[in-house]
């Protein structure tokens, strides 16, 4: 969908790298328990839909057709982490993410 309360009418979610995942999976099996109810491995941080569309056209020299569609019934416009871990620490970038995801060195 297109139509969204958020900055570009896209939804806003957490895309994170998944090396930035293991290194915070690694930190936690290394340190204390923390004693809280929770851990979340993730950022507060959140990227459009259409952020990550214009990145990989950036990242891949494409410029390749997008079809947008009709919203997803009971899609969420922001999903992001409100309390991450203090074990995780962010290291790569939305442009790392698609270019690891299409295997091109940056």
């Amino acid at each position: 969908g297109t139509d969204y309360d958020t900055r570009d009418g896209t939804v806003i979610r957490n895309y994170t790298h998944v090396a930035d995942i293991v290194n915070g999976l690694v930190n936690a099996t290394e340190a204390a328990p923390m004693n809280t109810p929770w851990e979340c491995l993730g950022s507060t941080e959140g990227v459009s839909v259409r952020e990550v569309i214009e990145t990989m056209k950036e990242v891949s020299g494409v410029d390749f057709n997008v079809v947008e569609g009709p919203r997803r019934e009971g899609d969420y416009p922001i999903s992001t982490i409100p309390y991450p871990s203090q074990l995780f620490h962010r290291s790569k970038t939305l442009h790392d993410q698609c270019a690891d995801a299409l295997k091109v060195e940056v």
